[in-house]
Formats: structure tokens, C-alpha cells, sequence
């Protein structure tokens, strides 16, 4: 689906869904959304013309959603390495900590992680559970 930029647009992908979850709540979600994200954010990849996976400075300054333009502010940024901290024998568990004075602040919308290429974003928004 995605050619050459595959394993390098997850950064974008990963912004367009934080900025998706003010346009569209995510308690209404559904498969069409999931793959709306993914195409955007690719086509956001495609549009900064960089062929690597986007660094935290590479990120556009703004994402436009819907005719809704988003700017793009880094609030904080934290560089280290992720560990194994847990008493847990599981190698695939990881521990992460955010500033929750910071992540739950009005003005942030949502956090990004990055993996190195791979990223993860998390989203700001009560999620009811079935």
C-alpha cells in the first residue's frame, strides 16, 4: 500500500491520528477511520519530501485536518533509552512515564513516541470500554 515510504511514515501517521481525535471523538472510531489515518499520514510523509524516517524536528509546523489546520507545537521532548525495569521475565515488557502535569495539560493534545523510526502516539481521550 505504501511503496517506498513503508516503515518510514509512522511519525506522520502518528500526528495525523493525535489531530484526528479533535476532529472525530475516538469512542466512534471505526475501521474507515483507522485506514483515513493511515492514508493522510502517509500523504504528510510524502509531503515533507525527506526519504527517512522524520525525526522530532522533522515534523511539519502545521497538519491540516478537514479544513481544520493544527499547530504543531513540541512541548517537551525527552532522548534516552527505553529499559527493562519491571521484576517481570517478559523481555517484551517496557515501562513508560510521562510528565502527567504536563501530558494532561488543556494545551496537549497528545504525545508521540519514537522507536528509533517506529512511533506510537497517545491519544488524549476517554475511551469507554466494552
Amino acid at each position: 500500500m505504501f511503496g517506498p515510504c513503508t516503515d518510514k511514515q509512522s511519525a506522520a501517521i502518528t500526528l495525523f491520528s493525535v489531530c484526528w481525535t479533535k476532529v472525530r471523538n475516538i469512542n466512534i472510531w471505526k475501521d474507515h477511520d483507522l485506514d483515513y489515518i493511515l492514508h493522510k499520514g502517509d500523504m504528510i510523509f510524502k509531503e515533507t519530501g525527506i526519504s527517512h524516517a522524520l525525526h522530532v524536528n522533522e515534523l511539519p509546523q502545521q497538519v491540516n485536518v478537514e479544513n481544520i489546520v493544527f499547530d504543531v507545537t513540541i512541548v517537551s521532548q525527552v532522548d534516552g533509552h527505553i529499559e527493562n525495569i519491571s521484576d517481570s521475565d517478559d523481555s517484551s515488557e517496557v515501562n513508560i512515564f510521562l510528565d502527567e502535569n504536563l501530558f494532561f495539560s488543556e494545551k496537549v493534545t497528545g504525545a508521540i513516541i519514537f522507536f528509533n523510526g517506529p512511533c506510537v502516539s497517545i491519544l488524549k481521550e476517554r475511551v469507554k470500554v466494552r
